[in-house]
């Protein structure tokens, strides 16, 4: 389907002299990404209104996709691994936010942010044979690693005074991404092949 909506679109935008033939394949490409995206944080916020968690899903979505664009891990093969895989982890976030008993969420966020904080300075960003970055762009996305984590610690520093679930929604989503950058390095699929 994404695939089918992508080439439509593309085809076009060709026949409307919008683009040009050689740049067919980018654009197809371009728009499957797009569409993908679009798909699973529209599968996210559904569930978040279903699980009466919209805000959570937001807040989930907002610390997930910026530290995920720098850190890297693993990527499924095809959009609907990675659309089923990024609901898997809104479900274990969910699934923490909903049923830690508030007695345990700090010593728990601590154990999880001294691990994500390991992970991070250890291993991150974790590229992939279809984009591979240099060591000066390595270095750069490390920097923005490092920067967006902790930005996101503070703000759930923040939250907690709030609403301590928001403040765990942010933990365990950073805790998710490191989650996903140890798979990624024991081996796990880094084909981008959609």
């Amino acid at each position: 389907m994404i695939k089918y909506l992508s080439d439509n679109i593309t085809d076009y935008f060709y026949s409307n002299n919008i683009i040009q033939e050689e740049d067919k394949e980018i654009y197809v490409y371009g728009l499957q990404l797009i569409i993908s995206t679009i798909i699973g944080i529209t599968l996210i916020l559904v569930l978040g209104l279903i699980l009466k968690r919209l805000f959570y899903s937001i807040i989930f979505l907002i610390s997930f996709i910026p530290i995920r664009m720098y850190s890297g891990g693993y990527h499924a093969n095809s959009y609907v691994k990675c659309n089923l895989t990024l609901i898997l982890l809104y479900l274990v976030a969910m699934s923490a936010v909903i049923f830690t008993p508030t007695v345990y969420v700090i010593r728990i966020s601590a154990i999880m942010v001294i691990i994500t904080i390991y992970i991070i300075l250890k291993y991150a960003p974790v590229d992939n044979e279809n984009k591979r970055l240099t060591e000066n762009r390595k270095k750069g996305n490390k920097e923005i690693t490092v920067f967006i984590l902790f930005a996101f610690y503070l703000i759930g520093v923040v939250m907690y005074k709030i609403n301590i679930q928001l403040f765990y929604t942010i933990i365990v989503t950073m805790f998710l991404v490191s989650i996903l950058i140890i798979i990624k390095i024991k081996g796990g699929v880094t084909n981008e092949e959609h």
